[in-house]
């Protein structure tokens, strides 16, 4: 195994022209494979490794020659040759052929490598004479291909004086200056740019965030060689010491062993980088707008730039503000990295509710959004009330949606600056006593039982959560395995779900692990189904689908439609279904209207109704629309919201329905515009139940 830390690198090139004006930057850009072609050196290497080919070609034509003999021979000869000399023959025929077939693949790596060679030889002397070029007649940058985002010039293309000093550089060790060559360099000046350039591999590298993915990245190289080495140790027994079928099989594992673990390192350290990658062009566009930059170019696009235009160290500083606050990359923060900094404490205005001194906030509503200002002269880098991150813009406004509970609720807003110095805020809110606010309430604020469910037997729990992010066919998505793995597991540790996580599934897949739990459901028990990935809804056929992994977007035959789910539901033999999907058009999975358990109660009695009838039931992340695939701490929005309601609600028992109505839906309603819909599923055995939760911790 080769130890590996590499880095995606992504061309950055952020923003559209700046019309302020600059000191003129002087911008050419060069084709790099004409020069190695054009020039003298690399017209040379073409030579050479023509020559190489000819070669090649001519023992493959000699070898292709004998094959075709040998089976002509064959083809002319077959009625009169014994079957031996037949056999004989034949086989030699396929010796030859395989013999042939090693030729033409050595060969093709052999040209492969040589031409591999020759680009590695001439591209350092290339960059070098055009880093001497740059310096000499005063670039600001010179780049290996143009860029839409940079204003140019027709004269800006220097490939062919490129060529021409490289050809004198090879023969005299010099590069002229431009005063001495027969055609002056061109020159770009535009008095509208304002350009400047960064690493993406070193501030990746030298990051804390990068530092500690790195050893992260460490960590499992070490555990997966300690078990290559364990099981090359079996290898070596196996073949001192067992038959050779024995040794063959051993050998076939551990290759598979070997390639699964370079396919999983080499799979987290693109997953490190896509994580990491956004991040960063966060902030170099927040440097950008602050610094009223044209362009801000990653140097991997560029043979040569001014040094003193590099701003790689002032993005990881930033990178390392960001990392220090625990932000996410949709948090925008404010960090003035180029002036002065005052470490006092930031200053917070809070416009709704409207808090006077002496003045009691009344609120009738579940919940209450809270929106202010947090200013700080260094820069706002979080915001939270109590304890819920609140959205945060570049100039400091935020807004945060918090639950009520009836009665007094202490507000606490606390807005932190780069300096990890904190300000706060406090005020209460008095929730009126009343009957939940929604019309699909059926619980009083003063009517909760909690002996209720010391009485209620509801028989045994399991889960299917699906997590779909590695589409073949379709657009990655980034946070479902995440949401998946998270929704299973508060759904074992707090509820005592016995679960079943598929990730990356099949239609195959979803559909045989459905048919295995109808198998193994009873009739008292409740079957919980996740799904995180791709939804579709097909406007012509009026269906919703669901996307396994290998879905592909204009066929649908492994698609699963919502036919097939209400079909599958149908058939178990539990008393409670609920479908939670987290997908596009996930709403339009039930046709159907929304639930109405309007009819108030005692809480107690009510669940116990609530668990006598059978119930399929459905919990959408959205209705006929789109929904986002991120938004929260590593989550979707609308896995976020779930999340944090099955661990915050107050109730040991509770319904589906008061888990959606009181907790979900405003909490993904105050992060999005999306709106998740609760959903009785017709056609699928649904009684006028619902799906009871009850905390085992």
């Amino acid at each position: 195994m080769k130890k590996s830390l590499v880095f995606v690198c992504l061309i950055a090139l952020m923003g559209i022209m700046n019309v302020q004006s600059y000191a003129y930057e002087k911008i050419g850009f060069f084709e790099m494979k004409e020069v190695i072609l054009k020039s003298e050196r690399g017209k040379q290497a073409a030579q050479e490794l023509k020559k190489l080919y000819d070669e090649k070609k001519a023992i493959i034509q000699h070898t292709e020659k004998d094959l075709r003999e040998r089976k002509n021979y064959l083809e002319k000869n077959t009625s009169v040759l014994s079957s031996a000399e037949k056999m004989k023959l034949e086989s030699d025929y396929q010796k030859k052929f395989k013999d042939y077939q090693d030729l033409v693949d050595g060969a093709n790596k052999e040209l492969k490598k040589r031409d591999e060679e020759i680009a590695s030889n001439l591209i350092p002397e290339i960059t070098k004479v055009v880093k001497i070029i740059g310096e000499k007649d005063d670039y600001t940058v010179i780049m290996h291909e143009r860029y839409d985002d940079i204003p140019y010039s027709k004269n800006s293309d220097i490939t062919n004086i490129i060529i021409a000093e490289f050809d004198y550089y090879i023969r005299t060790n010099q590069v002229r200056d431009s005063s001495t060559r027969k055609k002056l360099s061109p020159v770009f000046e535009n008095n509208s740019s304002k350009i400047s350039f960064f690493n993406l591999t070193v501030v990746l590298q030298q990051s804390e965030v990068g530092k500690k993915a790195a050893q992260e990245l460490k960590k499992l190289y070490e555990e997966k060689s300690a078990m290559v080495k364990d099981a090359e140790k079996e290898l070596k027994i196996s073949k001192d010491y067992s038959r050779n079928s024995d040794y063959q099989k051993k050998f076939k594992d551990y290759q598979d062993l070997v390639d699964g673990a370079n396919k999983e390192l080499k799979k987290r350290d693109e997953e490190i980088a896509s994580n990491l990658i956004p991040e960063i062009m966060k902030i170099v566009e927040t440097i950008k707008k602050e610094d009223n930059y044209t362009a801000i170019v990653d140097l991997t696009t560029v043979a040569y730039s001014k040094k003193d235009k590099d701003i790689t160290d002032k993005i990881i500083y930033k990178f390392n503000q960001y990392a220090k606050m625990n932000l996410t990359p949709d948090q925008r923060i404010t960090v003035n990295s180029s002036a002065a900094l005052d470490k006092g404490q930031p200053e917070i205005t809070i416009t709704q509710p409207d808090v006077q001194r002496g003045i009691k906030v009344v609120a009738k509503k579940e919940s209450i959004t809270v929106i202010g200002k947090a200013t700080d002269k260094g820069g706002v880098a979080l915001v939270e009330v109590n304890g819920e991150k609140a959205s945060l813009d570049e100039n400091g406004n935020f807004s945060v949606d918090i639950l009520l509970k009836v009665g007094e609720n202490n507000i606490t807003v606390t807005a932190t600056n780069i300096y990890r110095i904190e300000k706060t805020e406090r005020f209460s809110i008095v929730r009126e006593a009343d009957v939940i606010a929604t019309s699909k309430s059926i619980i009083s604020a003063n009517t909760d039982l909690p002996e209720a469910s010391t009485n209620i037997k509801t028989g045994k729990y399991y889960a299917l959560i699906i997590g779909n992010n590695d589409y073949m066919y379709l657009s990655k998505l980034h946070m479902a395995i995440n949401d998946a793995k998270d929704v299973a597991k508060i759904l074992k540790d707090n509820f005592g779900f016995e679960t079943k996580v598929i990730t990356n599934a099949k239609r195959k897949d979803i559909l045989s692990n459905l048919n295995n739990f109808r198998r193994k459901l009873g009739t008292n028990d409740n079957f919980l189904i996740y799904y995180a990935g791709h939804g579709e809804f097909d406007k012509a056929s009026d269906k919703a689908y669901w996307l396994p992994v290998d879905a592909k977007r204009d066929d649908p035959t492994e698609w699963i439609i919502a036919d097939e789910i209400t079909s599958s539901i149908k058939r178990l033999s539990s008393r409670h279904v609920l479908v939670v999907s987290d997908s596009c058009y996930s709403g339009t999975l039930a046709r159907s209207i929304e639930t109405d358990l309007s009819k108030k109660g005692p809480r107690g009695e009510f669940i116990k109704k609530m668990l006598k009838r059978p119930s399929r039931t459905l919990m959408a992340s959205g209705g006929n629309e789109p929904v986002s695939d991120s938004g929260g701490m590593g989550n979707s929005i609308f896995a976020d919201s779930l999340i944090k309601a099955l661990n915050n609600i107050e109730h040991k028992t509770f319904t589906a329905d008061e888990l959606f109505y009181h907790q979900v839906r405003s909490r993904v309603a105050g992060k999005s515009e999306q709106v998740p819909e609760y959903k009785e599923i017709r056609n699928s055995g649904h009684e006028g139940g619902d799906f009871i939760f009850v905390k085992v911790r």
